[in-house]
């Protein structure tokens, strides 16, 4: 347990989270104000964690361009970000 940087409570809070901002992008004009949001807030939030937040700030930026804001990027960025967090906190512990 001591091995991660996020708990499974917290990655299913996350996953949630994301979840249902790629699920309010597809209203158009709404995806314009919560694409800023949800992009600062988890960047906030990862940044609070000590977690470099490269994959997330790709997958929000992604939702910024209008065509491919459909797709779930937003999701698949807060995945990629934990599951590396989460890889390099286990390979730090082993060494």
């Amino acid at each position: 347990m001591g091995d991660k940087k996020f708990s499974t409570i917290e990655t299913y809070l996350l996953v949630c989270a994301a979840l249902i901002v790629d699920a309010i992008n597809w209203i158009p004009v709404i995806n314009l104000l919560t694409a800023p949001a949800s992009l600062l807030g988890f960047q906030l939030y990862f940044k609070m964690k000590g977690v470099k937040s490269r994959w997330s700030l790709a997958g929000n930026l992604i939702d910024l361009i209008p065509i491919v804001s459909a797709l779930p990027s937003v999701t698949a960025g807060v995945i990629m970000t934990i599951v590396v967090a989460n890889k390099k906190a286990k390979i730090i512990n082993e060494v």
